[in-house]
Order: C-alpha cells, then structure tokens, then sequence
C-alpha cells in the first residue's frame, strides 16, 4: 500500500494536476541604486565644480579607472577649495538663520517679561490708589463724624453769642458742603 501511495505522488506532478510552479525570478546582477541626496552645501558650488561632484557620487561611473581617477584628481585640483568655500557658506547661513530664530524668540520673551512686568506694575499702582482712596475716605469719614459730633454740642448750648452763632452756621455750611450725607 505504501508502494502505491509513493508512486502516485511522484506522478501527479506529471500529470498536470497541479499548476507548474512559477519559475524563480531571474538575477541579472546589482540592481540600480540612486546615488544618495545631495549634500545641501552643493548648491553654493559652481556648475562645472558641481557637475564633477556629481559625476563622481553618481553609481554609473565610466568603467575604465583611470577616467575615475582623472576626474577626482581634476576635482581635488580645481574645486576641492570651493567645496570648502560652500560649506562654511551654507553652514554660515544655516548658523545666520539660527541665531536670527534664536534672536526673535528670545526678543520676544524680553517683550513679553517687558508687558508682563508693565501690568503687574499697573495692577500694583491700581491697588495702592485704592488703597490710598479707603484710606482717605476712612478718614473723612472719622472727620465729618467728629464734625457732626460738634455741631451737635454746639446746637445743643444755649448760652451761644451772637458772634459765636455766626461761627456756627459757617462750620454748619463747610460740614454740609464737605459732608455729604
């Protein structure tokens, strides 16, 4: 029985069956990869300069070596100062607009502790006004009471002079005008 089993296993690949197997996908070898990104300090470069730094980083270099060497040693001799002179341009101006961000936020915050320190000087100045202004109506108040405490003595004697009725009705009217009731 087990006979039988391995043969027909081994005929049923060969007799269509089952669907023939996708064949493997062939290999034809390093695929293409894109030379990476360019550096940013690249664009601050001349254009023949650029040209050669780009040749040279790309991946489908000519295939003969002394081209390969020609263009580096041309590149070291004509642009390897102005790759120099490009990245501390570009770093320069990166640097430039740090500190300008740098500078802004941090002159905002001098403005803001600036109106901040503004209000709270005002809210302070308010307060010790109306401090100053219970304080003055505290004592006005104790005033015209004893004002009133007065003129109520006063009214209250009989004995009083004509000169000193006289003095009485003004005090009277200098109450009434400073003292509202």
């Amino acid at each position: 029985m087990k006979a039988v089993r391995i043969v027909a296993l081994l005929a049923l690949p060969l007799s269509g069956v089952f669907a023939a197997a996708p064949a493997a996908a062939q290999y034809y070898g390093r695929g293409y990869t894109p030379p990476p990104e360019e550096p940013p300090y690249v664009q601050f470069m001349g254009g023949r300069c650029r040209d050669l730094y780009n040749a040279l980083r790309a991946r489908t270099l000519p295939s003969s070596h002394e081209v390969v060497e020609g263009m580096r040693r041309e590149y070291r001799r004509d642009c390897e100062e102005e790759e120099q002179d490009a990245r501390l341009r570009y770093y320069d101006q990166r640097n430039d607009a740090r500190r300008a961000k740098y500078d802004d936020r941090r002159d905002a915050r001098r403005q803001a502790d600036v109106q901040y320190k503004e209000r709270r000087a005002d809210m302070l100045a308010s307060r010790q006004e109306a401090e100053i202004g219970r304080q003055l109506t505290a004592e006005q108040s104790a005033q015209c009471a004893e004002s009133y405490r007065i003129l109520a003595a006063k009214k209250a004697r009989t004995d009083l002079s004509v000169g000193e009725l006289n003095d009485l009705r003004r005090f009277e009217d200098n109450v009434a005008a400073r003292c509202r009731r």
